[in-house]
């Protein structure tokens, strides 16, 4: 083997070890970021699972609150109309964040 192709297979060689090396050293890190990764996910489902149920929660504050301050029917009756604006601004909010990725030209 000439001078050359030495060379060429001691930094070959050094190249593989320092790649094995930065491999090690992702796996650690990818193993690391585990636990948070998982937490993270956990929080987006949580999330996810009160945006579902948000209006109800609205609707059973609202019922607790009005409820609580007095003469029934008269708050009865304003529950109803704040269940109803409710309800229409939440579907009203769907339908916009459902419209808004295609118009402004994401899919």
């Amino acid at each position: 083997m000439n001078l050359r192709s030495r060379n060429l297979a001691n930094r070959r060689e050094g190249l593989l070890r320092t790649i094995a090396i930065q491999r090690q050293q992702l796996e650690y890190d990818f193993e690391a970021l585990q636990g948070p990764a998982h937490i993270l996910d956990r929080i987006r489902d949580v999330g996810a699972y009160l945006r579902e149920r948000l209006p109800m929660a609205a609707l059973i504050v609202a019922a607790i609150v009005v409820i609580s301050r007095g003469r029934i029917i008269g708050k009865v009756v304003r529950l109803v109309g704040l269940g109803r604006r409710v309800s229409r601004w939440w579907a009203i909010w769907k339908m916009a964040s459902a419209l808004l990725p295609r118009v402004m030209g994401r899919r």
